[in-house]
């Protein structure tokens, strides 16, 4: 209704020549005709034909997700490039521009109801009829009158800044890749923005991937959970062990930093620890003097390096030649290592690197508390949280 009505008024009214209105300008007619495509200028375009096809299958692929949250479907990636390919094979013998989603068209349609393929087949129906026969009647229509459509469709984008505070409270990470995008959309333009919006979330998988999460696992008293000794401070590490949890892949970009933060977790003396002197008060009765050491006095040795690979996806070669360092440099300050929690991709993987020709498949465990209750009883003496043993062997003074 606006553009019809916006074009009888630019009519009658004249708007372009009384008013100095911007209008839409004459457009031809009918489809041009198809011929094969110049392919001597391949070489010329194709570094701009690679960036073109990056950015156009983000914004596609990126309607397409957001659609289908809204309406609670799935989609594949693969079938949606197969789609874009399709259509401009199609289009290259008509001299068409790259086809995209249009981000526009694609929320005014979801706004007027239309969801299915039939929807489509009759917005395809009356652009025919518009290339073909109706398009020079929209010469008059004033672009401010289209401008005012395409904002209002675009409405539901502009909101998405109220996604900015969430983002800042949970992922500051993702927040500054929202700002480049949004803002370079907006000051740049709208193909530039997503290029960089796109290269911005690669370079933020790369540091993530660099700079996994580590944390210390500890016991929950009268419990079998081993969680996160710095959100839960009820939480008790093991005597004489050490649960380092690993949260990401270890490939050749991290090795090196999982080596690092491994190393960062063992005592500053290869063999002792000091044991805090609360946890004796605790979880330990006394030791045979009758008195509570002091805590700069009492160190327990660390014989045992667990680390939980419940969240390792993946492992390539280099990772597992660090690990066979660590565990080698491990074996030389006479501390044990254990892995739990690994999938069977997983151990496929070290299996295939040769990890398991010098580290024992006995010392891999399906749980933590496996792991623990193993290490335990192997040692013979009890000394969980909820003992009430000192194993005095294993204390110096």
């Amino acid at each position: 209704m606006a553009i019809v009505i916006g074009t009888v008024s630019s009519y009658y009214g004249n708007f372009n020549e009384k008013y100095d209105v911007n209008i839409l300008g004459p457009v031809p007619a009918g489809f041009p005709t198809p011929r094969i495509p110049t392919f001597s200028l391949i070489f010329d375009v194709l570094f701009d034909s690679f960036i073109i096809a990056l950015v156009i299958y983000a914004v596609s692929l990126s309607m397409a997700k957001t659609f289908s949250q809204k309406c609670n479907y799935l989609i594949e990636n693969n079938q949606e490039l197969l789609a874009l390919g399709a259509a401009n094979f199609v289009g290259s013998f008509f001299s068409c521009v790259p086809v995209s989603a249009s981000p526009s068209r694609s929320l005014l349609q979801f706004a007027t109801g239309g969801k299915s393929q039939i929807a489509s087949f009759i917005s395809c129906a009356l652009l025919t009829i518009v290339l073909l026969w109706i398009g020079p009647v929209f010469k008059l229509l004033p672009l401010s009158v289209l401008s005012a459509v395409i904002i209002v469709t675009l409405k539901g984008l502009f909101m998405q800044f109220k996604v900015m505070r969430k983002l800042l409270k949970t992922s500051r990470l993702d927040a500054v890749v929202w700002i480049i995008t949004c803002f370079a959309t907006i000051l740049i333009d709208f193909d530039i923005g997503v290029g960089l919006g796109v290269i911005a979330s690669i370079s933020v998988l790369f540091y993530r991937s660099h700079r996994p999460h580590v944390v210390i696992l500890g016991r929950l008293p009268e419990t079998e959970l081993y969680v996160d000794t710095s959100m839960y401070r009820s939480s008790v590490e093991e005597l004489g062990m050490k649960i380092f949890r690993w949260i990401g892949p270890i490939n050749f970009t991290n090795g090196e930093v999982f080596q690092k933060e491994l190393v960062s977790h063992l005592p500053s003396s290869p063999k002792r620890t000091t044991l805090s002197t609360t946890n004796c008060q605790e979880n330990q009765h006394e030791p045979s003097s009758n008195h509570i050491l002091p805590e700069e006095q009492l160190f327990v040795m660390i014989e045992d390096f667990i680390c939980d690979f419940s969240a390792v996806s993946y492992i390539d070669l280099v990772g597992s030649n660090m690990l066979k360092s660590v565990h080698a440099d491990l074996k030389a300050k006479h501390i044990k290592l254990s892995l739990v929690v690994c999938s069977d991709h997983l151990i496929h993987q070290l299996g295939g690197y040769g990890f398991f020709k010098d580290f024992s498949k006995t010392r891999v465990y399906p749980s933590v508390m496996d792991a623990v209750v193993s290490i335990k009883s192997g040692l013979g003496v009890d000394n969980s949280p909820d003992s009430d043993q000192v194993p005095l062997n294993r204390i110096s003074i």
